[in-house]
């Protein structure tokens, strides 16, 4: 008998074992989820800070996108993207401005980066399907 009991306690502590170790495992998919928005909560601490340096000049790109002034406002703008400022709405008024300004090719890197940071962090955003329509995106 005390075999007996002693062969059923050793199963159910194998089992409990098991059950343990394949409670704690989580599929790739998780971990990649799980990874991506650490990295997402880093970059938005990131920004942050960076936008606490480059407000004042982000406003005054603001405004000078507004009034289409958009020499001014690539003047602004340059220095927020510079400084690290990934913003989508502000990097697509950013290569926008470029746009209009005739700087086209460098404008087409900005659209992208624009796209980028929108999917990510404003993934309903309309101006995603503007630049869709552009042709950038995936």
């Amino acid at each position: 008998m005390k075999n007996k009991t002693t062969y059923c306690f050793l199963i159910l502590f194998i089992l409990f074992g098991l059950l343990l170790t394949s409670c704690g495992n989580s599929s790739p998919e998780k971990e990649a989820e799980r990874q991506r928005q650490t990295q997402l909560k880093t970059q938005t601490k990131e920004q942050k800070t960076i936008k606490s340096k480059v407000d004042i000049t982000l406003r005054a790109a603001h405004v000078a996108y507004n009034v289409k002034r958009y020499d001014l406002a690539i003047e602004k703008y340059n220095i927020a993207v510079t400084a690290g400022w990934l913003d989508g709405i502000d990097l697509y008024q950013y290569a926008n401005s470029l746009d209009r300004e005739g700087k086209t090719e460098e404008s087409k890197i900005y659209y992208q980066k624009a796209y980028i940071e929108l999917q990510k962090f404003y993934p309903n955003h309309t101006l995603l399907q503007v630049l869709k329509t552009k042709g950038y995106g995936e």
